[in-house]
């Protein structure tokens, strides 16, 4: 069962404006990608026909947001650190 659901990431992410403006985060591509699920994903280019085949890169499923904050091989580095970081500032990676 995926963690996010593809067209209401947002409300689960931050329930409410209030919430993400409290939070200081700066809303560029990445960030409005992964809670929006609309952007520079293959799964969502392959929904509108602009790419063939939505696979992330590294073959091992399609490329939504779940597969890159849970899955993806190619940011688990990223991942790690983000996982460390929320982590020291007294957060739970779920």
């Amino acid at each position: 069962m995926e963690y996010f659901n593809q067209r209401g990431n947002n409300k689960i992410i931050f329930p409410d404006i209030g919430e993400r403006k409290s939070k200081g985060l700066q809303m560029g591509i990445n960030i409005s990608t992964i809670v929006t699920g609309h952007g520079t994903l293959r799964s969502y280019y392959h929904r509108f026909k602009i790419k063939d085949d939505p696979k992330c890169v590294g073959r091992i499923g399609p490329q939504t947001t779940d597969h890159l904050i849970w899955e993806c091989a190619h940011l688990l580095k990223q991942r790690e650190s983000l996982k460390n970081r929320i982590r020291k500032a007294g957060g739970n990676w779920p």
